[in-house]
């Protein structure tokens, strides 16, 4: 998870939070950089530790391997009929299964969204859609850590990966979806959001009384984090704060 600030220009906290992680590409090529080909990446050889050359994988055998190679060829033309062909005939094998959890995890690397936060990609979404695999990291991957232990220190570490998350032009989260996953983290890790983060939501949600009450924001946090606002947006959320309380009377 490295990845997920390292390529953020603006930001210093990213190597520091993710430093700890485990390493998403192959083994053996840890300080290589992927191929633009799938196949090609999936094909390739290295030299271990010992100076041995070896093939760059961790699948199980060779007919994994071969199924992996067919069907990162047809990613890289983007073929849906050739991954749903390759489906039929071996989607019941458990190679199968081996394979496209492999492709799941090179696909991020071949197609690495942080390396190139600045460049929108050409991804062959199509065909990886219909194989169920993607080069996307989840919210939770790129979120998940930093809500669970960094809102405690008070800092911006939540904000600063949002802002980078929205700012990149291979992902297609929106702040809707980010506002989503921070409900539900909420929800699954009774995660309090800090005064930094909830300054910031205020803005996105444009003083919605009720998506911030639904995140556990307490009435208090959100009357301070208003006095970093100008006057107008503070009575912009009492007055929406006073309809809500008009339209469910006590």
């Amino acid at each position: 998870m490295e990845k997920v600030l390292a390529a953020q220009k603006d930001c210093d906290i990213f190597d520091e939070i993710f430093s700890n992680q485990e390493n998403v590409s192959c083994a053996f090529v840890q300080n290589n950089k992927p191929t633009a080909s799938l196949a090609a990446s999936v094909s390739s050889f290295s030299t271990n530790p010992f100076g041995v050359l070896v093939l760059d994988c961790d699948l199980p055998d060779k007919k994994a391997m071969e199924i992996a190679v067919k069907l990162a060829k047809a990613i890289d033309k983007d073929s849906v009929n050739d991954i749903k062909y390759l489906k039929s005939k071996y989607g019941a094998e458990k190679e199968f299964k081996a394979a496209k959890e492999y492709l799941n995890r090179k696909a991020k690397e071949v197609w690495d969204v942080f390396e190139n936060r600045n460049k929108k990609m050409i991804v062959p979404k199509n065909s990886m859609k219909t194989l169920g695999i993607t080069n996307l990291p989840s919210l939770e991957f790129m979120l998940g850590e930093s809500v669970r232990f960094y809102e405690n220190d008070g800092g911006s570490t939540t904000v600063d990966i949002i802002r980078s998350i929205l700012t990149n032009k291979n992902l297609d989260y929106t702040f809707e979806d980010i506002y989503e996953f921070l409900l539900s983290a909420h929800k699954k890790y009774c995660c309090d959001y800090n005064l930094k983060t909830v300054t910031y939501l205020i803005s996105w949600l444009d003083c919605d009384v009720k998506k911030l009450s639904a995140l556990g924001i307490e009435k208090k946090t959100i009357m301070m984090a208003l006095e970093a606002f100008p006057f107008m947006t503070k009575l912009k959320y009492l007055f929406k704060g006073s309809l809500k309380l008009s339209m469910f009377p006590l």
